[in-house]
């Protein structure tokens, strides 16, 4: 119904969800965010074929697959979870990531370009 009337009367959506299967179905392009923060930001199709951000890669793993006998990979996230009301310094996803440097810890990953009009806030990610 949503996207019939986005159709039908050219309307525009902020649609915000965990779900990203929905998210996939619902929008054309994707700010993914973490603890306030805009951590990957991309058209739906870049987003889903190279989730370039280990957030993302983990989000998008969690998705279920409707198929019992069809196994997925999935990037289990460790560490602990920060407090929103007091984000660590530095990336805010350190704490949680596996591939973690000392300049995470201190310094905020500014967005950087990795591909065409997509986006991501992460010192290890430069789109190669």
């Amino acid at each position: 119904m949503l996207n019939d009337l986005q159709r039908n009367f050219g309307l525009t959506y902020l649609f915000i969800s965990h779900d990203l299967s929905t998210i996939h179905y619902m929008c054309d392009r994707i700010n993914v965010m973490y603890l306030g923060k805009v951590v990957e930001s991309a058209p739906r199709s870049a987003l889903f074929a190279k989730p370039t951000h280990p957030y993302t890669q983990a989000l998008l793993a969690s998705i279920p697959v409707p198929d019992p006998a069809r196994k997925k990979e999935r990037v289990p996230l460790a560490g602990e979870i920060p407090s929103p009301a007091n984000p660590p310094a530095g990336c805010r996803f350190h704490t949680r990531c596996k591939f973690r440097e000392a300049i995470c810890e201190t310094v905020a990953p500014p967005l950087i370009k990795v591909g065409e009009d997509h986006y991501v806030a992460c010192h290890l990610c430069n789109g190669s």
